[in-house]
């Protein structure tokens, strides 16, 4: 019994190793670098080709990801009320609305609660910073389609 007392003991009071060193073993008090194993009598670094210990603590951290500042402008879409506008290929809910876009050219499309194309157009969002309004109209009316009744 006072030799498991000893040898608990013994695996509970090991010191912390120093920084930038790790434990090799928990029922082992050596301490290695993170790239070295422990042989059963020292600290051995990896064989020829491996990675070196130095090499692993001084390589440079990636640089930070620079995202480029994207202007917008709010612009309010009107027209064609209670009909679903997509801007750039993507739905961006029911009319009338107002939505952030970046400055440039867009494409709009207006569509039914039925999916089916009303209108489609382009609008370009300016720089500036008063809001922006754009009257969603079709760029060519469609013709109505008539029936020929005639005998």
């Amino acid at each position: 019994m006072a030799l498991w007392v000893l040898l608990v003991s013994s695996v509970f009071a090991v010191e912390p190793c120093p920084e930038g060193r790790v434990r090799v073993w928990d029922t082992q008090p050596e301490c290695c670098l993170p790239t070295e194993t422990w042989s059963g009598t020292a600290c051995v670094a990896p064989e020829a080709g491996g990675t070196e210990p130095e090499a692993v603590a001084t390589a440079p951290k990636p640089a930070p990801r620079v995202v480029p500042k994207v202007e917008k402008r709010l612009v309010l879409f009107s027209g064609y009320g209670g009909q679903t506008l997509w801007l750039d290929g993507e739905e961006v809910g029911r009319l009338p609305l107002s939505r952030e876009v970046a400055v440039g050219e867009h494409a709009w499309v207006v569509r039914s609660l039925s999916a089916e194309s009303l209108a489609e157009g382009t609008f370009k969002a300016r720089k500036g910073t008063d809001n922006q309004l754009v009257m969603l109209a079709p760029s060519t009316p469609k013709e109505p389609e008539v029936e020929d009744i005639r005998d």
